[in-house]
């Protein structure tokens, strides 16, 4: 598996790692790999992690804001950072970012997804059912072509060191599939 990083530089990473690769695949699912290659945050003053609180604190000023007028907002950020997701920030383990640690989390991003669709079937009745129509669409292919991925494990780990070429284990299990 690797070494494990120690506590404060794994916090760092892990912040670095919910802001910079899994939120942005909470939006959309693509360049998703079996084994990614996260790198180590070395000091609190790094921009990446301190972006990375900013964006961690403003989606808690955001439930705060939005818990009244927008509590499917709320509940959808509420439920991404205190699912597991959050919780592996201060376990330290030998990989920093893993694709099924983001199931749980997905919960929020399905409350959230149920606000958007509440505010379009408000504000532009017209045009809901296309949205939901597009998404499903675009989902779908994201899906199937993640299939392709999966098909075997040389598929998948091929797609893993192409993805991450200087990460050992990536070329080790395509070497042993």
């Amino acid at each position: 598996l690797g070494d494990i990083l120690p506590a404060a530089a794994y916090f760092r990473t892990y912040c670095t790692a919910v802001t910079g690769y899994i939120l942005p695949r909470f939006v959309f699912p693509a360049n998703l790999s079996a084994d990614p290659y996260i790198v180590p945050v070395e000091h609190w003053y790094s921009p990446e992690f301190l972006f990375s609180l900013l964006i961690l604190g403003a989606m808690c000023c955001l439930i705060v804001r939005f818990r009244r007028s927008q509590p499917l907002v709320s509940l959808g950020m509420t439920a991404m950072l205190i699912s597991p997701l959050t919780a592996y920030a201060v376990i330290p383990l030998p990989d920093v970012v893993q694709e099924y640690r983001a199931y749980i989390p997905g919960l929020g991003v399905a409350f959230i997804a149920a606000w958007l669709y509440q505010w379009m079937a408000l504000r532009l009745p017209r045009f809901r059912w296309l949205a939901v129509a597009a998404v499903a669409a675009t989902l779908m292919v994201v899906s199937l072509n993640r299939n392709m991925v999966w098909a075997d494990s040389i598929s998948l780990w091929e797609d893993a060191v192409a993805k991450a070429p200087d990460k050992p284990r990536a070329h080790f299990n395509l070497g042993q599939s």
